[in-house]
């Protein structure tokens, strides 16, 4: 049976002071290395012809993993999730923005 998403389901008691801290403290830990990840794979993706971009590319990156923290933050049911851009997508997106980045405009 499914069940509620978190932040629904959780009573008054289940967000104490004593629980405030620590929270906080992961909160800022996994923000700092979600920003430090997605600022290294947008230089990864916009290398080459596409460096006057990188500017762009980082704007893009921390808006969407911060649109993909607040979404699975929100939605899931597991009260400790982390949720950040996936690795292997970053790897195959740089390849495509080179490949593109060739082709000559017409």
């Amino acid at each position: 049976m499914l069940r509620p998403p978190v932040f629904l389901s959780r009573s008054k008691a289940a967000h104490a002071l004593h629980r405030l801290l620590p929270s906080l403290a992961s909160g800022l830990m996994a923000g700092i290395i979600a920003v430090t990840v997605s600022m290294a794979f947008a230089a990864l993706i916009f290398t080459g012809p596409l460096t006057p971009f990188v500017f762009s590319g980082v704007g893009i990156m921390l808006l969407g993993s911060l649109v993909v923290g607040l979404v699975a933050g929100l939605t899931s049911s597991l009260p400790g999730l982390v949720a950040g851009v996936q690795d292997s997508t970053v790897v195959v997106l740089a390849l495509v923005a080179a490949n593109i980045s060739t082709f000559p405009i017409r």
